[in-house]
């Protein structure tokens, strides 16, 4: 079920905390100066400096100084400053962003009047101030009107034309939305500066907020209509019935366009979108990649496309072609990452193997390990055949032997010999690039790790009587291994894996004392350190070493008595030597007292604290203590306590002990009374009291005024009714829900939990379900997530 939380935020930017500041009189050191003397109350000194500042640069000065007048009650002064006769000599424009920033909205308002908008030129900033105002004074309306005419205006960049429409969807007015969407894209879609990608974007901001009613339905019309004679229009078009599962639909009504069209911009546009759709055929996909790529004078972005496409097809010297001297400047790191996987595995098929190696190189320079790592698979994806892969092979060897070879030709090794299916050629080369660069942490974790691994596998192997090797073998490798972990272990002795590889070694081959001494080297420099002393603590509780972990915990605790962490440790090591009671103790405090008067890590103590007093059979004693707590007032963060006791009660099966302490969360506490009515529904379900539950939905849903919960108690109603076994009152509910708000998320998201339902009958109701999932397609609401289940759903139908 979904909750909401509803705050408003107001945030001044006027008392910030300051440090030392430059002792020249400059505009940042006047209003460091100010906001210093504010905190410390000298009010009349800053004062001072906020008229200086304001008459030295108006710009950021004026803003400020209205702001203190106001905050320090100064409202008149404040006014007078930006209405009196000195006033009229400023700009409007900055007058205006002062009275936002005193907060006076009817002010700021009258100086950004429409007359106003393009004093001084700058457009820009006349719109966002009026907008600002028409919002702080609450017209959402009339700010809606002055940002939908901004997307339009040729004065504006296209990008801040963009960004006025990215807002004007959050104001959330559909009707200028419907207005201005299709004049938008048209416009943008005629500017060269503006890429594909932006241009997409926006026409996806209008789809998604334009799903349903009339102002939605005016839009589809508008796009059916226009899109005999717009390009755009069909482009957008051809989106949305993609976004509605109609793709061989979409992919037609492109087809036909890009059949049709004869501009360079519009076949562009159409047959970018129309090559994302035909990723089946892919010859089809191919030709129409390859007649774009002249069009728009080589894109790079079309290039790659094109390239991935004939990788795919296995046409590698067409690939080939197209990576040729490409252009990558403007990539990000995905279209990088894309191109160097394309690059270096497609080389193995039109490239002489002495190239595969050049071109690993190339492509490599830079890239941290676990990226080397992943591309140093890409060539063999391809270079599949045994004899391709032995010519690489030796000239790679011959390549490593030459002086100017860059260590990461090793990684490209190590992935050859994993191919070729030899192990002791994976650990050469990785320890060849260990040696070559001592200081990449990830190669000699990983290196560690695999010699651990090594040593394991043949531990097990002793014990088999087909098997050849030698103790002495086995040993040498243990050590061999050891050596390599003790390295991971300097290089990194915060993190405690090597630390943990090493101390499973050494109990292996039957060494203790030597696993003894393992966490003893955090604390030869740092004996008194509590961050070593609780790793090494961890160290020894963890791997089989509790009665050496206890102390070592004790002498931590002293240096920092309030670390939380180190005292769960310590009980978690206590509960391994046996000493229960004494762990009990520290949950048990840590319940009632918390930390600094807060509950602390309660997921983690309070089931910590369930599972032993379980595994002791003190669960009655238990539950009587934490009865107990109930009636104290003086819990630590009592609000907390009460929700997670009556959580973790309703978890482990107990939900006739969790309801007390969840109602006594509803009735303290009015601000988590709705989270508190949540868990307790939950739990009158655990304890199969629906009548109860219902009851409590009924009542948050009357107690409500927020169509945010009222749409969440409604779908409350239903889950119930799924629970109670009564499918058609849950559908009927969802159903209701859905035609009542129709563009909620939530409320259409119960159209498909109902499609599911019905089709997990025995024997399923398809064609129900059926209608209920189209319904749910056509609203357009859901997330990746639901499109997903729907999608599923679709196949399990046989749609």
């Amino acid at each position: 079920m979904r909750y909401f939380s509803l705050s408003l935020l107001l945030t001044g930017m006027l008392f910030l905390s300051v440090g030392t500041f430059a002792a020249e009189d400059t505009t940042a050191s006047l209003a460091a100066q100010a906001v210093r003397l504010t905190a410390q109350k000298k009010l009349p000194e800053a004062e001072r400096l906020y008229r200086q500042l304001a008459k030295d640069d108006p710009a950021d000065g004026l803003p400020r100084l209205a702001r203190f007048l106001t905050v320090t009650g100064q409202t008149t002064a404040a006014r007078e400053m930006l209405t009196g006769e000195d006033a009229a000599q400023l700009p409007a424009l900055l007058r205006a962003r002062a009275a936002l920033a005193a907060g006076d909205v009817a002010l700021a308002e009258n100086l950004t009047t429409s007359a106003t908008l393009s004093e001084g030129g700058d457009v820009y900033s006349a719109v966002v101030v009026r907008v600002n105002a028409l919002i702080a004074g609450g017209q959402q309306k009339a700010a809606s009107e002055i940002l939908a005419d901004a997307t339009l205006d040729t004065q504006l960049s296209p990008q801040q034309r963009r960004e006025f429409f990215d807002r004007l969807t959050h104001v959330g007015d559909s009707g200028q939305v419907a207005r201005v969407a299709l004049p938008l894209v048209e416009s943008l879609a005629e500017n060269p500066s503006i890429g594909f990608e932006p241009l997409r974007d926006t026409a996806l901001l209008a789809l998604q907020n334009l799903t349903a009613g009339e102002a939605a339905s005016r839009f589809r019309d508008e796009l059916s209509s226009a899109s005999a004679t717009s390009a755009p229009a069909t482009w957008m078009l051809a989106i949305a019935q993609v976004r509605r599962g109609e793709v061989p639909e979409a992919r037609e009504l492109l087809k036909k366009r890009f059949a049709e069209e004869k501009t360079t911009a519009s076949r562009v546009l159409i047959g970018r979108e129309l090559a994302s759709l035909l990723d089946d055929d892919r010859p089809a996909t191919m030709r129409l990649l390859e007649e774009l790529v002249p069009l728009t004078n080589g894109d790079p972005v079309l290039r790659l496309q094109a390239a991935q496409m004939a990788y795919k097809m296995q046409d590698f010297p067409r690939a080939q072609r197209h990576l040729k001297d490409l252009d990558t400047s403007t990539f990000d790191e995905g279209r990088m990452w894309a191109w160097r996987n394309v690059s270096v595995g497609n080389i193995g098929k039109v490239s002489a193997p002495a190239q595969v190696i050049s071109e690993f190189e190339a492509a490599s320079e830079g890239l941290p390990y676990d990226k080397i790592r992943e591309l140093a698979e890409a060539p063999w994806v391809r270079l599949s055949e045994t004899n391709d892969q032995l010519k690489v092979h030796k000239l790679l060897l011959d390549r490593l032997a030459e002086t100017s070879a860059p260590a990461w030709l090793h990684i490209l090794r190590m992935s050859l010999e994993n191919q070729l299916i030899n192990s002791p050629g994976v650990f050469e080369a990785l320890t060849d690039y260990v040696a070559a660069a001592p200081g990449d942490f990830p190669a000699l974790e990983e290196l560690g790790a695999l010699h651990g691994a090594r040593v394991f596998q043949y531990a097990n192997n002793l014990s088999k009587s087909d098997v050849a090797t030698t103790p002495a073998e086995f040993y040498q490798m243990a050590g061999d291994a050891a050596a390599v972990l003790w390295k991971a272990a300097e290089a990194r002795p915060y993190q405690p894996e090597a630390f943990d590889r090493l101390m499973a070694l050494y109990v292996l081959v039957g060494d203790q004392e030597q696993a003894r001494r393992v966490p003893q080297f955090l604390l030869v420099k740092n004996e008194n350190s509590p961050e070593a002393l609780g790793q090494a603590g961890f160290l020894y509780a963890t791997n089989g070493f509790a009665e050496e972990a206890v102390p070592i915990y004790e002498r931590a605790m002293k240096l920092r008595p309030d670390d939380m962490n180190l005292r769960l440790n310590y009980a978690g090591a206590l509960t391994r030597v046996g000493r229960n009671q004494d762990a009990e103790g520290i949950y048990w405090s840590l319940m009632e007292h918390g930390m600094h008067d807060r509950q602390y890590h309660t997921h983690e103590i309070y089931a910590n604290a369930y599972r032993l007093a379980e595994r002791t059979g003190r669960i009655d004693h238990f539950l009587g203590f934490l009865a107990g707590l109930l009636k104290k007032p003086d819990v630590a963060q009592r609000d907390e306590f009460l929700l997670d006791v009556g959580k973790l009660l309703t978890f482990y099966g107990r939900p006739d002990a969790a309801v007390p302490f969840l109602e006594a969360a509803s009735s303290e506490f009015p601000d988590r009374a709705e989270e508190a009515r949540a868990s307790l529904i939950r739990t009158h379900v655990a304890r199969r009291d629906f009548d109860a539950a219902e009851k409590l939905i009924v009542e948050a849903e009357a107690a409500t005024t927020s169509v945010d919960a009222q749409i969440s108690a409604r779908f409350g109603r239903a889950d119930l009714a799924r629970e109670r076994g009564d499918i058609e009152a849950a559908v009927k509910i969802w159903e209701e829900l859905a035609q009542a708000h129709p563009k909620d998320t939530l409320a259409a998201r119960g159209l498909l939990a109902g499609a599911e339902l019905l089709a997990a009958q025995n024997p399923p109701d398809k064609a129900r379900a059926s209608v209920l999932l189209e319904r749910f397609n056509e609203l357009n609401v859901g997330d990746d997530e639901d499109n997903h289940q729907a999608a599923a759903l679709r196949d399990k139908l046989g749609q």
